[in-house]
């Protein structure tokens, strides 16, 4: 048995294997940078918590990790007090006998404050996942049928 055009067959699937990778590539970047934007400009802008200095906004990044077998594209904050207002959770004093804080003019001494959730990053992940998807899977389609 002979197969005829074997080089070429295989030569066209390499070709679109890397117009998927580079679709895919292309895709995750962009939407990272379209979740940070999302981030900052619909969670962070007063929807979820209320803007006093824009420190937690600004301090958004998006970063991508590529290597020859995935990407991942992350948004997220390295900012200490980001996580409580994301998950909640209690504060304790750590040096002092109390908290101290101020509160319309009157400063306020505590043992401990719970604070709630108010997450921002997880609510923006769900809301923008599904258009992510669509994206990836238009991007595909268009790099297998070039």
């Amino acid at each position: 048995m002979s197969v005829y055009g074997a080089n070429e067959v295989i030569a066209k699937f390499g070709k679109v294997s890397e117009q998927v990778d580079a679709a895919v590539i292309a895709t995750t970047k962009k939407a990272t940078l379209q979740m940070q934007r999302f981030i900052k400009s619909d969670e962070l802008s007063g929807q979820v918590l209320n803007r006093r200095t824009g420190r937690l906004s600004r301090s958004i990044q998006a970063s991508f990790i590529q290597d020859k077998q995935s990407i991942t594209g992350r948004v997220g904050t390295n900012l200490v007090y980001a996580r409580i207002h994301e998950f909640g959770g209690d504060i304790y004093p750590k040096r002092a006998k109390a908290l101290r804080f101020e509160i319309d003019g009157r400063w306020i001494f505590s043992k401990h404050v719970h604070m709630p959730e108010r997450p921002y990053l997880r609510p923006a992940l769900k809301a923008e996942s599904e258009k992510f998807l669509m994206q990836l899977k238009g991007s595909i389609n268009t790099a297998v049928n070039v």
